[in-house]
């Protein structure tokens, strides 16, 4: 009976136990594009770049994974890791005392903090003095990430031998964030697009009413703040419906909300007279509102 075919995952994860920290590299890079929230594909991508000697990008994009999965020990023992190996023995400490705290029993943990020469008591209790403490610096291989795959029942890699210390990453108890679905990103696109669509009018309140709030009054105030309200909802809603249907990614979506806030800028000038120098107003402001209505649409679902 043949075998499955092998998922993209698992073809990174296998490249990177083979050595091949270009090729994982390139797989995993791939595949974050397409959701860069999946947390087993930042971890293993992590681990690739420390591999490859980027130690700058394998700690980002550990820090990323960790934030997606915050309860994850593995994770935050390959962070550790590196920390070490880019020379931040500090923060190397932190990471490895946060993965004792999330499994007591981590090995490599406990072995990273033996070779700081801290005592993993303060994180793990359970853990004796007796044990041997190495002061020489550690080679990459005496120090090894946590490069076991995840546990893919129908393929050769979940029979990985796990005698080098790493945990088993096991995708039945570990978090895993996925991106949101169709139904799910518009209503964030629309209900979020309300909200944040409100810091336009807040800021365009509050300069009607430093040059034009004693011709029109307070009833003339009052009735500017429903139009601006109701119209700068509808901005905010119809981009980030527009985001929520292309399912855009992070450059497309500031190029739609600076679109936007172009032709507000434009109509605010044409209609308004308003002045040029207010193109900067509507470019950061409109930043502002377009990152943050993105950040809500694509923001992870974790089961």
């Amino acid at each position: 009976m043949s075998q499955p075919a092998e998922t993209p995952l698992e073809t990174g994860a296998r490249l990177l136990q083979q050595g091949d920290a270009e090729g994982a590299i390139q797989q995993l890079m791939a595949l974050v594009e397409v959701n860069p929230h999946d947390m087993q594909a930042l971890g293993y991508l992590g681990v690739a770049f420390a591999r490859k000697g980027d130690y700058a990008a394998s700690i980002a994009t550990l820090q990323r994974a960790s934030r997606i999965a915050p309860e994850d020990s593995t994770v935050s023992h390959n962070l550790a890791v590196a920390y070490f190996h880019a020379g931040q023995p500090a923060e190397a400490r932190v990471a490895a005392e946060r993965a004792l705290v999330l499994n007591p029993v981590h090995a490599g943990a406990r072995q990273l903090l033996e070779r700081l020469g801290a005592t993993p008591a303060a994180a793990d209790p359970t853990w004796s003095s007796s044990a041997t403490v190495v002061a020489d610096p550690a080679p990459l291989a005496a120090l090894p990430f946590d490069v076991t795959p995840a546990t893919f029942p129908a393929s050769e890699l979940s029979q990985a031998a796990t005698s080098s210390g790493g945990l088993l990453m096991d995708a039945s108890t570990a978090p895993v964030a996925q991106a949101p679905g169709i139904g799910a990103r518009l209503l964030r696109g629309w209900g979020w697009g309300l909200v944040y669509g409100q810091y336009w009018t807040a800021w365009n309140l509050f300069w009607t009413l430093v040059w034009q709030g004693s011709k029109l009054g307070v009833e003339g105030m009052a009735i500017t703040s429903v139009i601006m309200a109701l119209f700068f909802a509808f901005c905010g809603s119809t981009l980030g419906l527009l985001m929520a249907i292309t399912n855009a990614r992070e450059g497309t979506a500031m190029i739609m909300t600076l679109a936007v806030g172009l032709g507000l800028f434009i109509l605010e000038l044409t209609v308004l007279g308003g002045s040029p120098i207010n193109f900067f107003f509507w470019f950061f402001t409109s930043r502002f509102v377009g990152t943050g209505i993105f950040n809500k649409v694509q923001e992870p679902v974790v089961k």
